[in-house]
């Protein structure tokens, strides 16, 4: 009788332990997206618009379009006003999400230039990982937007070292160029490049 006990215990706790498993698998996965800048800091500027002001109209499509079963997507900063470096690290850490993605526009001064690239921390553990993630990203905004990609670089910006969250940075277009500025800041635009980030996250 005792083993009997004993042997059903071990069968029901191994059950438990396949149920969680399980649904820890079908999860969705919690990606937090920073709006870049805000408050008395407007990022790039040309004319009338501002950087911040485009990267929330960005993250707020993703955020429209991605809440499904597979991903959940959350702002940063829901609000237009000033975060620190310091506070946006302290939020990912409290926050923990499975992937961080910081959303910016450039300002190359050469206007002929077209831009998108994608930074990720180099003291990150996984590379291998941040590294592909960043790739397909690029690969995917390319060609769903005729931006035009480098190859993603390592980088030393703050938010990004100091969090230990897989994080990136992209850069999604040159204000000053004329082709990428149409394109980030229209409605069709915005959405094209809100599907294809939310195409690579989601898989």
């Amino acid at each position: 009788m005792k083993l009997s006990r004993t042997i059903f215990s071990a069968l029901t706790l191994l059950c438990l332990c396949l149920i969680m498993s399980f649904s820890n698998a079908n999860k969705p996965r919690l990606i937090l997206l920073d709006i870049g800048h805000g408050g008395v800091d407007k990022g790039a500027v040309f004319e009338d618009l501002t950087e911040h002001e485009i990267n929330r109209a960005i993250a707020e499509h993703i955020k429209t379009l991605g809440n499904n079963e597979n991903v959940v997507v959350e702002l940063l900063n829901e609000n237009s006003g000033f975060l620190s470096l310091e506070e946006r690290v302290e939020k990912i850490m409290t926050i923990n999400p499975d992937l961080f993605i910081s959303i910016h526009i450039g300002s190359h001064k050469n206007g002929d230039a077209r831009l998108l690239n994608a930074f990720y921390s180099e003291n990150y553990k996984n590379q291998d990982q941040v590294t592909l993630l960043s790739k397909e990203l690029l690969k995917n905004l390319s060609e769903a937007t005729n931006l035009k990609a480098t190859n993603p670089k390592a980088s030393k910006f703050k938010i990004l070292q100091q969090n230990a969250t897989p994080s990136i940075m992209l850069e999604l277009g040159n204000l000053n160029n004329k082709d990428d500025r149409e394109l980030i800041t229209s409605e069709k635009g915005q959405q094209q490049i809100a599907q294809s980030i939310l195409e690579v996250v989601s898989r």
